[in-house]
């Protein structure tokens, strides 16, 4: 039987693997994330703005067809087939467009604060004060799988947390050979005395 003990410790061994080292790198990496989107969604903003005039042109063109085809200036059939072209045209102009809207600020805002609960999950999560609902939000945010199977317990990070603990590992290593280079500089300093 598996202990709620054991599944603790593993998911607070993973959250351990998501802070950085680093404060001042990572705070710099999460200003350097809301600088870029900021500069980024000025292009998304034309993207949109172009999308939605290219709808306007194309719902005034199919006015106009219908107007052709009131004064018969089109066939019915030639109608048909240029309302139909239209309709999926606009059909996939919409869907740009919803997809330019929902990928911007909302997915932005949503990352971010991953990306900053990443620093604070273990604490939370560790915090005795914590109510279980507050803890299953970390959980539901950092982990997209805590599976338990033939009696070990496997779980794994979100794409996002996981790419955050790969960049911390990386920066632990960096700092750790560099911290170990430092220390042979010292030690040959004080050895040709």
């Amino acid at each position: 039987m598996l202990r709620e003990s054991v599944v603790h410790e593993l998911l607070i061994e993973q959250m351990d693997r998501l802070i950085s080292p680093s404060r001042e790198v990572f705070r710099w990496v999460v200003d350097r994330i809301i600088n870029e989107h900021a500069a980024s969604n000025d292009s998304v903003e034309q993207l949109k703005q172009s999308l939605s005039q290219r709808i306007t042109r194309l719902e005034n063109i199919s006015e106009t067809l219908y107007d052709d085809k009131l004064a018969g200036e089109i066939t019915k059939e030639r109608y048909e087939a240029k309302k139909a072209d239209i309709q999926k045209q606009l059909m996939e102009l919409h869907d740009q467009l919803e997809i330019a809207a929902t990928t911007t600020q909302e997915v932005h805002e949503d990352a971010v604060e991953i990306i900053e609960l990443t620093q604070h999950a273990k604490a939370q999560y560790t915090d005795t004060n914590m109510g279980n609902d507050a803890k299953r939000t970390i959980l539901t945010k950092l982990f997209d799988e805590i599976v338990y199977i033939g009696g070990s317990v496997s779980v794994k990070l979100s794409s996002l947390a996981e790419s955050i603990a790969k960049r911390s590992d990386e920066t632990r290593q960096i700092m750790e050979t560099q911290k170990v280079l430092n220390q042979t500089a010292k030690s040959n300093e004080i050895n040709r005395g």
